[in-house]
């Protein structure tokens, strides 16, 4: 209830705003930057909607986050034990099991639980996004996304970021293609078609760096893993945000304010069921700065990078 009040206060200031900025008079006359400005901020997304929309589309929002964050599936071939979550069950059995058939059951029946219970509320949604981009002078959701960008045509330009890195891709792609075939056979793995999602590491199939002991490409070398000292000096989330600020301070970079250490979420609360996903908030005071990630200690290939881009540090 208090998330739904403080995004329907945070809607009505901008709905102000938006009405200020469109009432301003011949923009012609304006230099450049201020245009720009302006613009920008004239755009104010949902918060265009009537109220009884826009109280809609926030609520929308929430039940699908609900869904999300309370999902729990039925571990395999264990009917009665359905208790498993994302974070940190399903997440550890997509990185860590070589059971085809657990990792296409886990695939599965979490998408049941939360996209198949989703597509109503998503569809109604969409519906009410694509009506507050008109509102927003954009004919839909998509030329709305694009505006930030701003580009005369984002879609040519990410056709030539892709021409550009798809020759490397295509080698990559055949190389973890042969790997997973010769790991799962290739009545599983076809040539050609599309590499199954559920077996990539991954339970969105983004990262494959946790199939790394499947396409090592030199089998047999040592390569470092801290994480048995690090859960052996007791290591907490904390510790790993205290060691990347310790970095970018050592670069001549702020030190993150008190209010990051007093109001973020880097462990899961004991009292309540909270989204793991990783998520960095600005309050837009110059001071108030908060993240949010249920994280596991071990170590992975991009953790200090992971830090680095979502906390602004």
């Amino acid at each position: 209830m208090f998330q739904i009040q403080a995004q329907q206060l945070y809607s009505e200031f901008q709905h102000e705003l938006w009405n200020l900025l469109n009432s301003v008079g011949d923009l012609n006359r304006v230099d450049p930057q201020t245009y720009r400005q302006i613009r920008y901020y004239s755009v104010v997304g949902p918060a265009a909607l009537p109220p009884d929309q826009l109280d809609r589309y926030n609520r929308l929002i929430n039940d699908m986050l609900a869904i999300y964050n309370s999902a729990s599936v039925c571990a395999y071939l264990e009917p009665l034990r359905c208790d498993l979550r994302l974070q940190p069950d399903l997440t550890a059995i997509m990185a860590k099991s070589r059971n085809w058939d657990e990792l296409q059951h886990v695939w599965t029946e979490w998408r049941r639980q939360t996209g198949q219970k989703m597509r109503d509320p998503f569809e109604q949604m969409v519906r009410l996004s694509n009506q507050a981009s008109k509102l927003n002078n954009f004919t839909d959701t998509a030329e709305y996304w694009s505006f930030p960008f701003e580009s005369t045509d984002l879609f040519k330009d990410l056709e030539n970021a892709w021409d550009e890195v798809k020759p490397f891709y295509d080698q990559l792609l055949t190389y973890v293609r042969r790997r997973l075939r010769e790991f799962y056979g290739p009545e599983r793995i076809s040539r050609q078609a599309p590499l199954p999602a559920h077996i990539l590491g991954n339970m969105w199939a983004q990262s494959w760096t946790n199939i790394f002991d499947i396409t090592q490409p030199y089998p047999g070398q040592t390569f470092l893993d801290v994480t048995p000292e690090m859960l052996k000096q007791g290591y907490t989330p904390a510790d790993l945000f205290r060691l990347a600020e310790d970095f970018f301070v050592s670069i001549n970079m702020s030190a993150l304010p008190l209010e990051f250490w007093q109001g973020s979420v880097l462990e899961e609360p004991i009292d309540r069921i909270v989204l793991c996903q990783p998520s960095a908030w600005d309050f837009c005071n110059r001071r108030d700065f908060r993240y949010s990630y249920i994280k596991i200690i071990h170590m992975i290939f991009t953790n200090t990078e992971f830090i680095r881009n979502d906390t602004g540090l």
